[in-house]
């Protein structure tokens, strides 16, 4: 309400004051002595009015609002622990605080946020702040309650599908997801559940043998099921029932005593016996020997160096095409 209102509303009250007195002693003369009393009782009157308009105008009453915090209508369910949300029909996506569900490919992906969807999804849910706005990413940063008082981010942690992560400064509600989920470790519920026999504790290869210098022969998901049959000597690898071996650190609940076993060294692959080269005499063909160096096959017909494509090769024995004229064992030489 601004000055002008206000006045206005000052000036209207006064008028109205002003005419009462007036009227109510229209059958009377009015003296000086009464006239006095009544403008003063009159003036204590408009102070009054003004004191109190003065009162709403710089003080209005807060609005009511709702104990359970902001209320937001959710319009998509992200995964387990993020929603999408509409405010006074603005879109925002939140982050629950305070908890963390599995990631994609992870044990309770799923479960996670079937969950979430069902506490929460079409609903209108009431956003609570702890200190910071958003996260990095631009989402806001919320604590999500229900029109019944549910307090989803613990209420998913209590059923092990999510679990305590802390982020200060935005941990004013820490005990009590902290409380929630000592309830879920006891009852083993959800991510605290005890698998009954070995899995993979993440993505794996399995080898041939028991080292990383054997031949990868097939690969593993994270939390597969795995039948152990024995271990190497050292203790550093484990032997699946199918004959493949997988690196100990790479298993979650093995055994407590297994046999040992190594692996049996690879026999070299056989080899056939060397066979005996043929002699460079065997290779040539009709070439005549008094060449060695060169192939030129023995006459007829009768050939001159002008009609061969060699110069300067080696002759021996008979040279029946008389290459080495001067007998000095090189033909063709010009």
């Amino acid at each position: 309400m601004n000055h002008r209102i206000k006045y206005s509303l000052l000036l209207s009250a006064v008028a109205l004051l002003a005419f009462l007195p007036f009227s109510l002693q229209s059958q009377s003369e009015l003296t000086l002595e009464s006239l006095a009393k009544q403008l003063t009782a009159l003036t204590g009157r408009v102070d009054a009015i003004e004191q109190r308009i003065t009162s709403l105008v710089d003080n209005p009453s807060p609005p009511t609002q709702n104990p359970l915090g902001q209320p937001a209508q959710v319009s998509h369910i992200v995964d387990g622990d993020t929603i999408e949300v509409a405010i006074n029909g603005i879109p925002y996506r939140i982050r629950y605080l305070l908890i963390d569900t599995p990631e994609r490919g992870d044990n309770y992906f799923e479960e996670a946020n079937e969950a979430n969807r069902q506490l929460v999804g079409g609903k209108t849910v009431y956003l609570q702040k702890d200190v910071s706005e958003t996260d990095r990413y631009g989402r806001l940063l919320r604590y999500i309650y229900l029109e019944d008082g549910t307090f989803v981010n613990a209420e998913l942690v209590r059923r092990g599908l999510a679990r305590l992560s802390t982020y200060p400064p935005d941990v004013s509600k820490e005990a009590e997801i902290r409380a929630a989920q000592q309830q879920a470790v006891a009852a083993q519920a959800g991510i605290w559940s005890r698998p009954a026999g070995p899995v993979a504790s993440q993505n794996a290869n399995l080898r041939s043998g028991p080292g990383t210098n054997y031949a990868i022969v097939d690969r593993l998901q994270r939390s597969q099921a795995l039948r152990v049959v024995a271990r190497n000597a050292v203790g550093d690898w484990y032997q699946l029932e199918n004959g493949a071996w997988i690196a100990a650190f790479l298993v979650d609940n093995a055994p407590d005593s297994l046999p040992i076993r190594e692996p049996t060294k690879p026999q070299p692959t056989p080899t056939e016996p060397t066979k005996p080269q043929p002699t460079p005499t065997e290779l040539r063909g009709n070439c005549h020997p008094s060449y060695p160096t060169v192939c030129i096959p023995p006459p007829p017909p009768d050939l001159d160096c002008s009609e061969i494509p060699y110069r300067r090769f080696q002759v021996s024995g008979s040279d029946p095409h008389r290459f080495d004229g001067n007998k000095d064992g090189i033909g063709c030489e010009r």
